[in-house]
């Protein structure tokens, strides 16, 4: 009796999320970046985005953001992949799903290359978060960096930060080949991009005001009127 008055409102709170979907399969057919997917169903006509559950890669600004989006494209770009849906929007029309190439995880495979952050709030795994750590002792990937890499997490807050998100994303893609620290490029960057662009409303222009002939007892009046 417990159990499912626990299980009750954990079910409804999924099925105004996401409805319930079996396992599916479909063609991979954009990578958008390592951790994002356009997956057309095999019986669909219509791609569905599809991002990695319980991962995230850099993004495609930072430093091994374009590594990652070409290893993606690697393992599943034009490939039939299975996709299983953890969790969703259906605003934005994007799955959380785990997602398996040949039986072969992808979120896996992309934290055994040293691509990957595996988060562990929304849904912690052992094992993945032990592929994690060995890849980070091995230093593969991102985890060769002289300085500890910046979670894209704490990339996406930073970049928000009072500049223009299209500049400043921009630049730091533009200026990652070069031979000075990431902090000193993010830092540059800052300083050379415009400020973050405020979103107003325009206010209509207003015309002239009309003036009207108001008949009063014994005299005419004109009103300007808007």
């Amino acid at each position: 009796m417990v159990l499912a008055l626990v299980a009750a409102p954990a079910a409804a709170q999924w099925r105004s999320v996401l409805p319930d979907l079996p396992p599916w399969t479909g063609k991979v057919v954009k990578v958008v970046d390592g951790d994002t997917l356009l997956v057309l169903p095999l019986k669909g006509k219509t791609p569905r985005r599809v991002r990695l559950f319980s991962v995230d890669c850099p993004e495609l600004g930072q430093p091994s953001g374009r590594e990652a989006q070409r290893a993606t494209s690697r393992l599943v770009k034009g490939k039939q992949v299975q996709v299983i849906a953890r969790d969703g929007d259906k605003k934005k029309k994007l799955v959380l799903a785990e997602v398996k190439v040949g039986g072969v995880s992808l979120a896996e495979s992309l934290l055994n290359s040293g691509l990957a952050w595996h988060l562990r709030g929304p849904a912690p795994s052992p094992a993945l978060a032990k592929i994690q750590d060995e890849a980070r002792a091995a230093r593969r990937g991102l985890w060769g960096a002289k300085d500890d890499p910046l979670p894209p997490w704490k990339w996406r807050e930073r970049r928000s930060e009072g500049v223009d998100p299209g500049c400043y994303e921009k630049c730091l893609h533009d200026s990652q080949a070069q031979a000075v620290a990431w902090k000193a490029i993010q830092s540059q960057c800052r300083s050379r991009c415009p400020p973050r662009p405020t979103h107003r409303v325009k206010k209509k222009k207003k015309g002239p005001p009309r003036i009207i002939e108001v008949i009063r007892p014994g005299r005419i009046e004109e009103r300007k009127v808007k």
